[in-house]
This record gives C-alpha cells, sequence and structure tokens, in this order.
C-alpha cells in the first residue's frame, strides 16, 4: 500500500489513487495541534514560513526534507533550511508553514551571527553547515532591526511541515 500524500500536495492536483489512509502520516508532518509539544524544548518557540517553488512544495511534501539534495549552498549562511516568522515569497510562489525545533542553535543578530561565523573560521558557504554543526549547533536563529526573524535549521530531522487540516 501507499501512503496517502498530504492535503497540501492533493490540493495541488496530485492523483491519490491506491493510497492507504489507515497508514501513519510521514515523519516530516506535524498536525498544527501537536507543535508546541514539538517545539517545548526548542529555542524557537514560533511557527515558520519557508518559502519555495511549487515544484519545491511537492518535492518537500512528498518525500520530505533533504537539505544535502536540496539546500542552497548560495545561501548566505550555508546549506540550510531556511523560514522566516514572516512570508519572504520574492517570486518563488508557495509556502510552507513549519515548526522548527533548534536545541543548540547560534543567536543573534545578523551581524552577530556574521561575526561569529568570521571568529569560527567558517568563510564558506559550500562548508558553513558542516562546520557548525561540528561545533555543537544545530541551526541558526537570526533577529532583524525590523522584528522578523529567520530560523534556519541544519538538521532534516528539526524541521516538520505543518499539515494543512482537510476542508
Amino acid at each position: 500500500p501507499v501512503v496517502c500524500l498530504p492535503p497540501a500536495v492533493k490540493e495541488l492536483g496530485e492523483k491519490q489513487e491506491g493510497c492507504d489512509p489507515l497508514l501513519q502520516k510521514p515523519a516530516w508532518l506535524i498536525e498544527e495541534e501537536d507543535v508546541s509539544k514539538w517545539l517545548a524544548d526548542s529555542k524557537n518557540k514560533e511557527i515558520t514560513i519557508h518559502a519555495t517553488t511549487q515544484d519545491g512544495l511537492k518535492a518537500i511534501l512528498g518525500g520530505g526534507i533533504d537539505i544535502d539534495r536540496y539546500g542552497s549552498t548560495a545561501a548566505m549562511f550555508g546549506r540550510g533550511f531556511y523560514t522566516s516568522v514572516t512570508p519572504e515569497f520574492q517570486a518563488l510562489g508557495a509556502e510552507l508553514r513549519t515548526a522548527i525545533r533548534l536545541r543548540n542553535p547560534v543567536i543573534g543578530t545578523r551581524a552577530d551571527v556574521t561575526k561569529w561565523f568570521a571568529d569560527n573560521g567558517i568563510v564558506d558557504t559550500m562548508t558553513a553547515r558542516e562546520r557548525v554543526l561540528a561545533l555543537g549547533h544545530d541551526g541558526l536563529i537570526i533577529h532583524f532591526d525590523d522584528g522578523s526573524k529567520w530560523v534556519i535549521a541544519y538538521k532534516d530531522d528539526a524541521v516538520k511541515i505543518i499539515r494543512k487540516k482537510p476542508k
């Protein structure tokens, strides 16, 4: 039997033929009522938004988080799963509500985190994720002057996609 895809993928027109609704939901999904429990031991307590393309949305919902495969190496703080407390669509066109559990992130303003990277010899975005993880941190929480915040996960299992309630 095939696991049914989440409702968000179904809404994009994916066919659900042959799926078994009794199978357990994929590990990367979480129900909204379970988010506070999931984030109980996290330094991040807020639901965040991940902006992506329609193809990215389908890939994540259909197969889960895979930072090694899909994380951008050109991103400012290295390969990671980038989210924000405010939608930042740019020209991407899709968003996912996420619960990011970070137990030992680097936390600060953009300038603080940039300085922390420099102080720890992290100057290459290609290896930034591996270096941060090797120093015992699982991601970043970056605060901006306008009140916005980025939450960046470096581990796949720190990310849960909040499942939309069926209508």
